[in-house]
């Protein structure tokens, strides 16, 4: 095949669609969008394997969200995108450095807090955690707590309770 070559031409832009698509599969955001949909002030979530399970929910300036995981600010910027002000509330969390490659979501409704340093559970995740449990805790019957979960959360909300301690946690 020559470079240039009509065939060449059609090889390279198939490769590049291909490519696109499995970055699209792989997308937090457009993982987000593929499941989650809003019309008006009803949020309706699908089950994210296609299967026909589908739940609605009226927005009333009443959603906290809880996210943690390694990929979980392109799913906060998803759903603060796809929300906005309906979001009154929100905690994420994430590895030690990931806000400085990431970056921060574009609103920042969810407080993006870091923790976990080289994936072991730490102080800094605990509090994280203790501050999760609050705002769940806090939750009435007409919140909806939105969950956003990918890889991580052992080790970016640990929560020893009783007689295990952080260290043991760690060990």
């Amino acid at each position: 095949l020559q470079a240039g070559s009509v065939v060449t031409e059609r090889l390279k832009a198939d490769a590049e669609a291909v490519w696109r698509a499995g970055l699209s599969a792989v997308s937090p955001r457009d993982m987000v969008f593929n499941v989650c949909r809003r019309e008006g002030d009803v949020l309706t979530i699908n089950s994210p394997d296609h299967e026909p399970v589908e739940a609605s929910f009226d927005l009333k300036y009443n959603v906290k969200v809880v996210a943690f995981g390694k990929a979980v600010l392109g799913m906060v910027n998803a759903i603060e995108d796809l929300l906005g002000d309906h979001i009154v509330a929100g905690i994420a969390s994430v590895p030690v450095g990931y806000t400085a490659t990431a970056g921060s979501p574009a609103h920042p409704i969810v407080e993006i807090r870091e923790g976990a340093k080289d994936n072991m559970p730490d102080k800094a995740a605990v509090e994280t955690a203790e501050l999760v449990l609050k705002l769940c805790s806090e939750a009435t019957k007409d919140d909806i707590v939105l969950f956003l979960v990918s890889g991580g959360g052992s080790a970016l909300l640990p929560l020893p309770d009783g007689d295990i301690t952080l260290d043991d946690k760690v060990r």
